[in-house]
């Protein structure tokens, strides 16, 4: 671990008088609009936390004058910012963005794709740090959901909710359509149904409608559900076949497995995909192995 020195900048030392050196609590305050972290501070000048919170409370940074960004929490916040307090705030893919290439990254094998190595915790002190910093600065700081058009905000947030709201009433439509059709049947033991069988078959076809929906949702759009379409659908046929009392009948079988995909080691990974698959003119493989053997390869 490298040990932080802090080197003290010209606007740090006293102005009045180049003869004496600042004491430490011009030091905390002058640190301070610098925007150098209370850990910071703490660790430089050796004092507590309660101190250095006592000296700058209320005390506004000085944003005019960054710092030089250190630490990936530093770096996405000094990105952020400009972007935040513009007319159109930071879209959450913009957001996500800056923090990928802040944080770092890992290559997900299941999944292929790189994931940050950021957590909601990064996440939410970096947009809490840019809040501070726009209300010091008498800004506002935005940051904005993908599906906005920030042109044209107000409208985009009324027409989203119109669409949800059309979609909900189509979805209800769909909903009491199958439970019009498939709606469970009231079960009597014998002559009139009592209160209590009223009552269980209520909450039965309750319960029925709330399932009934969120399955409809899950077969029509993937991303409602954690699984695969085709697995949530043979286990609703296997389940089908056992409720009709023909669990032996013959089912298309979804193979289920993990993917697996290596991280590229190429400059270009599609090329590394087509060139695995032998897709490209045999003339190229040919080249390329007598590249290899003047290589000695």
């Amino acid at each position: 671990m490298k040990t932080f020195v802090l080197r003290l900048t010209p606007g740090t030392l006293a102005a009045n008088d180049d003869t004496n050196a600042p004491t430490v609590d011009e030091q905390i305050i002058a640190l301070h609009r610098q925007q150098v972290t209370r850990r910071r501070i703490m660790a430089a000048l050796g004092v507590t936390e309660h101190h250095v919170r006592r000296l700058t409370k209320g005390v506004d940074v000085d944003v005019s004058q960054p710092q030089p960004a250190t630490t990936p929490f530093e770096r996405a916040v000094r990105a952020c910012y400009p972007l935040a307090i513009s007319s159109r705030g930071i879209k959450d893919y913009q957001f996500r963005d800056i923090m990928f290439r802040a944080y770092g990254r890992q290559w997900n094998t299941a999944t292929g794709v790189y994931d940050g190595t950021y957590t909601d915790d990064h996440l939410y002190r970096v947009r809490k740090r840019v809040r501070e910093l726009a209300k010091a600065n008498g800004e506002t700081a935005v940051f904005a959901m993908d599906w906005f058009n920030t042109g044209d905000p107000l409208a985009s947030n009324r027409k989203i909710r119109e669409c949800a709201m059309g979609l909900a009433e189509r979805v209800q439509d769909v909903v009491d359509e199958f439970m019009q059709a498939m709606g469970v049947s009231l079960a009597v033991l014998e002559g009139t149904p009592t209160e209590f069988e009223g009552e269980m078959h209520e909450r039965e076809l309750a319960k029925q409608a709330a399932a009934a929906r969120l399955h409809i949702l899950k077969l029509a759009i993937s991303e409602v559900g954690a699984e695969p379409i085709s697995v949530l659908m043979e286990r609703a046929e296997q389940q089908a076949n056992g409720l009709a009392r023909l669990p032996d009948e013959s089912l298309p079988k979804v193979d289920v497995h993990k993917d697996y995909h290596p991280e590229p080691t190429g400059n270009n990974a599609f090329l590394d995909y087509i060139e695995e698959r032998r897709w490209l003119p045999d003339e190229w493989y040919t080249e390329r192995a007598e590249r290899l053997a003047d290589m000695g390869g």
